[in-house]
């Protein structure tokens, strides 16, 4: 039985204590969308030393996603990194000059930082501006694709706008492969969800991308502002995170049947035996959110070790569950 990849995706920002505090907007922005066959995450934190960054932000990723999103194949075929670079830049700052006639102000008052990705079948592409981390899910691991860039001084970071944007401006292109999610997230949740000192990413990232493909995208958004209230709480500053993950459609398709429909999926008529598999498979799926040896699941689900390594043999066989590396996890 095969199975299709989705993507799933899911944003989300909010304004620092200091900005409520002050009555500021939320100068971070962010976006997910599909367009063109394009799947399109972005973030923009606007500077907070410009009147207007909050457009300005909001400007970035539009012109990014239009730009990307017509131009894809063309921009992961060229060759000259730095011309992709000039132009995704020069599309960015033709939008902030429209915007900022718009406004009557300086272009430098729509100053964002930018972190963006694109992926189109089993392709990648990734831009980076400024600080904030993108980082990413293959084989379960987490890891950082690129790290906060700082400007020419400490405490200081490159914008959209600066005049060296071009030169420190980061892209990334590649295979999805083993690739199983982005996270995008500005420096106010990097606070709480990166550690500098080591360039690690929290384990709890990879926990999020598993219920963004799970959860029902209104729920998992709700379940997300509500634990922002602690990453706030670390910060004064707004803070932001976009996700793009993906998932096993099979499995998808399964917890999205009703009780006597998965019963049929697996051939199974007898109600008492139904009733006892779907609890038992239940059960280990909800304890598969992160990889687990044999040894750990059996413990989770009371189980003895020989009976549920033929459960999951079975479940792997349906494609719900794979072994790596001797554990197992929802594909």
């Amino acid at each position: 039985m095969g199975y299709v990849i989705m993507w799933h995706m899911l944003d989300y920002a909010q304004a620092g204590r200091s900005h409520c505090k002050n009555n500021i907007p939320c100068q971070d922005k962010t976006v997910s969308c599909r367009m063109n066959g394009v799947h399109l995450l972005g973030l923009a934190d606007g500077a907070g030393s410009a009147k207007f960054s909050h457009f300005g932000a909001e400007t970035a990723l539009q012109a990014t996603c239009d730009y990307t999103a017509n131009n894809f194949e063309s921009i992961f075929n060229q060759t000259d990194g730095v011309q992709v670079k000039k132009n995704i830049l020069a599309r960015i700052l033709e939008a902030l000059r429209q915007k900022a006639e718009q406004l009557n102000c300086n272009i430098k008052d729509l100053a964002s930082t930018l972190l963006f990705v694109a992926i189109k079948n089993n392709k990648f592409l990734l831009f980076h501006i400024g600080d904030g981390v993108i980082g990413y899910w293959k084989n379960d691991s987490l890891k950082v694709a690129s790290k906060p860039e700082t400007g020419e001084f400490s405490n200081t970071t490159v914008f959209t706008t600066s005049s060296k944007a071009l030169l420190y401006m980061k892209l990334f292109k590649g295979n999805i492969e083993n690739i199983h999610g982005f996270v995008l997230m500005s420096d106010g949740a990097a606070e709480s969800f990166y550690q500098k000192r080591t360039g690690q990413l929290a384990p709890v990232i990879v926990r999020i991308m598993r219920k963004v493909c799970l959860v029902e995208h209104g729920e998992m958004l709700q379940l997300l502002k509500d634990s922002f209230q602690l990453v706030v709480n670390n910060t004064q500053d707004d803070c932001s995170i976009a996700i793009i993950a993906q998932y096993n459609e099979e499995l998808e398709r399964f917890l999205s049947m009703n009780f006597w429909q998965q019963m049929r999926y697996f051939n199974i008529n007898n109600k008492r035996r139904a009733k006892k598999k779907y609890s038992l498979w239940m059960k280990i799926i909800k304890y598969l959110n992160e990889p687990k040896t044999v040894q750990q699941i059996a413990q989770c689900v009371c189980l003895k070790k020989k009976y549920l390594r033929k459960q999951l043999f079975l479940m792997a066989k349906m494609q719900l569950v794979k072994k790596m590396n001797n554990k197992f996890h929802l594909r």
